[in-house]
């Protein structure tokens, strides 16, 4: 029977001077809003360690902290996408958070963001921070902002980033480099950075003049001192600067990163360096707490060693998780250590 219905439909074909006709079949098309988004999530900050404790801050800071602490910086969402993003915190033990912006759940710390077009954010004043230590950088997040991040809206707050740091008092966790004043040199000795992201680099305060001194990270167990230089410091802050944007942030994260560190790093003069890159006197850092411009004579820190955290331990640091995870994670964290 089969065999004659398909003769007579070849011949039905033959007779009709065509050709034999198919049945298609197609997977269904998929839902848009059922399939993944793309995007990507960056992050930048700076680990500042003095003493017997560390920071990772987004801005400057006003306060030098005695125990160890880690406040972690300003995270951006790109994508053409509009989709709810779970994004969570989960620092190790020893960590807990002590400012986050927009207000959100804790333990750990979770944002549930819708993600759309690129939007401007409305951020509390200085009056309006409430900071358990006393120092809240949530004031200073405008000046964070970047023109090419999604908006990300988190209960009645949208914003175009999204903001953290944690605080330590006590044992926190090792940094991958081991630093030590012996006399006028600094001795770096490797425990466990693996995968260095460019030098290391000395900043000092050498009278009315800031030098500096470069020199290759030694290899694990291994240990180099940097001796004061003479170096223009304009070449550490080109280079951090290039490093930037060689670890996936986009120009205008880089320039957002220099509005918080430029002058703290490399003092007032460093932002019109040996790149021929002059930064406007609108974008030059400024004192949040009085909202006035400020002009320093130097760095914050008049003697620091500057390198960039490996992936590796920025995600042990603070680990970071995305549901739906991204296409691409780029974290961009520069270490400031200081006696």
């Amino acid at each position: 029977m089969h065999r004659l219905t398909l003769a007579l439909a070849l011949l039905t074909v033959a007779c009709s001077g065509g050709t034999p006709s198919r049945v298609e079949t197609e997977a269904p098309a998929r839902d848009p809003g059922t399939a993944s988004p793309t995007y990507a999530l960056h992050e930048w900050g700076l680990i500042s360690v003095r003493g017997a404790g560390f920071e990772v801050s987004a801005g400057p800071g006003q306060r030098v902290m005695e125990a160890m602490t880690a406040d972690k910086p300003v995270l951006y969402v790109h994508t053409d996408d509009q989709f709810t993003l779970d994004l969570r915190v989960e620092p190790p033990a020893g960590l807990s958070v002590v400012e986050h912006y927009p207000q959100t759940d804790l333990s750990p710390l979770r944002w549930r963001a819708r993600v759309g077009p690129h939007c401007a954010g409305a951020y509390p004043g200085v009056d309006d921070s409430r900071c358990p230590d006393g120092y809240c950088e949530a004031a200073e997040l405008p000046i964070y902002e970047t023109p090419d991040a999604a908006c990300l809206e988190v209960g009645a707050v949208r914003a175009p980033l999204l903001f953290y740091r944690l605080a330590a008092r006590g044992p926190a966790p090792a940094l991958p480099l081991a630093v030590r004043w012996d006399g006028d040199a600094i001795v770096v000795e490797n425990a466990s950075l693996r995968e260095p992201v460019g030098a290391l680099w000395r900043v000092r305060v050498d009278g009315a003049t800031v030098r500096a001194t470069r020199s290759a990270v030694p290899a694990v167990g291994q240990s180099v001192r940097l001796e004061p230089g003479a170096e223009p410091v304009g070449a550490a802050r080109s280079t951090l600067r290039a490093e930037l944007v060689e670890q996936g942030l986009t120009e205008t994260e880089r320039d957002a990163f220099l509005r918080a560190w430029d002058t703290a790093l490399f003092g007032p003069g460093a932002a019109d360096g040996d790149d021929g890159t002059a930064m406007d006197e609108a974008d030059r850092p400024f004192d949040v707490l009085t909202d006035d411009r400020t002009t320093l004579a130097g760095p914050r820190l008049p003697d620091v060693l500057l390198y960039w955290l490996d992936r590796p331990s920025i995600d042990a640091l603070a680990p970071l998780t995305a549901e739906p995870p991204p296409s691409e994670v780029h974290r961009a964290f520069l270490v400031r250590v200081a006696p």
